[in-house]
């Protein structure tokens, strides 16, 4: 398969060799809002430790909280990757600390046992003898991490608009943006998604996708523009110009 625009995790597996009549064609400008792909619903799950006990509702927008024991910040949100017609969820954390100087780390996690791995490392846990007011949805991490396929509509969305990746990040709690999700984006390493599926895998699925669902494109026309075409056939800006005639 042939990749064009921008660089990815997944570039790694063209070691492997490539069929260029396969062409995928990236765009780091494509927007759209939630009205085809969605957003996630909300989840209410419970956090405790040490002077702290706390409900995140974690939906469409971040939710934040503050852990005094250790004087960090976070900011938590539910992270979701359209990846060849399967919805993958996953979450991201914002930590700033007196350590970091008050500057904002990010954390991305695509299993539950990471993320309960990274919570311990910072003396917090999933809270479980929560009083019932407060008491978190019982399958919230199965429902956090879950990879779902997309629906009929979604899929034909997909389709129709040649689109193989999409990648949502949460919104600030309060603020409705038009244009969420990125559409065919070289992000998924900048969100880690190489946790979740491998390099080798995620080519191969990216290739079955394009060269076996989506409608096929034109290798030779696929995001060339007229300058490189024409170099690419030994022309340059002169060619079809008719030369000044000399002064006698």
């Amino acid at each position: 398969m042939r990749l064009v625009g921008g660089k990815d995790y997944y570039d790694s597996a063209l070691s492997y060799g490539r069929d260029d009549n396969t062409v995928f064609i990236r765009d780091d400008h494509r927007v759209m809002d939630d009205s085809i792909l969605g957003k996630p619903d909300d989840v209410r799950l419970s956090i405790s430790g040490p002077r702290l006990r706390t409900v995140l509702g974690l939906g469409d927008s971040y939710d934040h909280f503050r852990h005094r024991h250790r004087d960090q910040n976070y900011k938590i949100g539910r992270l979701v990757v359209m990846f060849c017609g399967k919805l993958h969820y996953g979450l991201v954390v914002h930590a700033e600390s007196y350590e970091s100087g008050y500057q904002s780390i990010a954390f991305y996690f695509w299993q539950p046992e990471k993320f309960e791995e990274w919570l311990e490392s910072t003396g917090l846990q999933i809270a479980t003898d929560a009083i019932r007011w407060e008491r978190s949805d019982p399958q919230a991490l199965a429902k956090l991490f879950a990879t779902v396929d997309a629906s009929s509509a979604q899929m034909e969305w997909l389709i129709t608009n040649m689109v193989t990746i999409a990648i949502r990040m949460p919104t600030a709690r309060y603020e409705r943006h038009s244009t969420t999700w990125e559409i065919n984006p070289a992000r998924l390493k900048e969100v880690e998604f190489f946790r979740k599926i491998n390099a080798y895998q995620a080519f191969q699925e990216i290739e079955m996708w394009v060269g076996g669902v989506l409608p096929q494109i034109s290798p030779d026309m696929a995001a060339i523009d007229d300058a490189t075409r024409l170099a690419k056939h030994g022309f340059d800006k002169t060619s079809f110009r008719k030369a000044k005639a000399k002064a006698k």
